[in-house]
C-alpha cells in the first residue's frame, strides 16, 4: 500500500490489523478516509498562484484551463460535501 495512503488511514484512525495486512475502519474513521483523500486530490490539480499568473501569458491552458480545473474543484467539493 503506498505509504501517503497508509498515513491518511492512520490519521483518520483506522486501527491496522498487523497479521492480517489490513486497515479497519469503522464508519466515521471510513468517512474521514475518504475526506481526507479527496482534499489530497483537489490540492494536487488545484492552480496554485504561480500556474495562476503562467496562464495569464497563454500558458497551461491559459485562463481558461484556470476556470475549468477550478469549476471542477467546486464541482468535487459540493458532490462529496467536502469543506476547505
Amino acid at each position: 500500500m503506498n505509504e501517503r495512503i497508509k498515513e491518511l488511514a492512520e490519521k483518520a484512525g483506522s486501527t491496522h490489523k498487523q497479521n492480517l495486512g489490513v486497515y479497519q475502519f469503522y464508519a466515521d474513521e471510513l468517512e474521514n478516509f475518504v475526506k481526507l483523500i479527496l482534499q489530497e486530490c483537489i490540492k494536487e490539480i488545484e492552480p496554485d498562484e504561480e500556474w495562476r499568473r503562467d496562464a495569464s501569458w497563454g500558458y497551461l491552458g491559459g485562463e481558461e484551463g484556470v476556470t475549468l480545473l477550478d469549476a471542477a474543484i467546486i464541482t468535487i467539493k459540493e458532490h462529496f460535501e467536502v469543506q476547505s
